[in-house]
């Protein structure tokens, strides 16, 4: 995902909160390269601060912080009118389906273990950012799409030259 089809063309903002030392900087190069604009945080309480000042399009959260659990990170961020939305992916070393269900649980709309496989990574981010501004976009009411979703298909009409 290039840009972010909403608003001003803009990098979608990427929010990773992980202790490790190189994986979060392996991390960022990735997902800078792939087209995000990406903020890195070690510990929750930083990241909390970090994703109220200035609210990402996705999250993603490592279970093992110093301060606090993701787990219950993940319940804060769902707590907080501003971040109810964004999406979370959990990345983390723990593969056991109980961990997996616990992050699910704590409201993580995705959850992927280490080692990291990048384009799943991706994948799964992309899908989660168009999601959210999908339903976002959408009218309470209807469910019908929003002015967004109706500009965009304009667009891509009047782009391809259809009638």
């Amino acid at each position: 995902m290039a840009e972010l089809e909403n608003g001003p063309a803009r990098k979608p903002r990427i929010l990773v909160i992980d202790d490790e030392a190189n994986l979060p900087i392996f991390l960022k190069d990735f997902l800078e390269e792939s087209g995000f604009e990406v903020s890195m945080c070690y510990t929750g309480k930083t990241a909390m601060r970090t994703a109220l000042e200035n609210p990402p399009d996705a999250i993603i959260l490592d279970v093992d912080l110093p301060d606090i659990d993701g787990y219950s990170l993940c319940r804060s961020m769902r707590r907080t009118s501003t971040l109810r939305t964004v999406p979370i992916v959990m990345l983390t070393a723990l593969a056991d389906q109980r961990n997996e269900i616990a992050g699910l649980k704590a409201g993580a709309d995705d959850y992927l273990t280490k080692p990291i496989d990048t384009e799943r990574l991706l994948a799964r981010l992309n899908n989660a950012i168009s999601r959210n501004i999908r339903e976002l976009d959408a009218n309470p009411l209807t469910h019908l799409p929003g002015n967004t979703s109706i500009i965009q298909e304009i667009e891509r009409q009047l782009h391809q030259q259809n009638p």
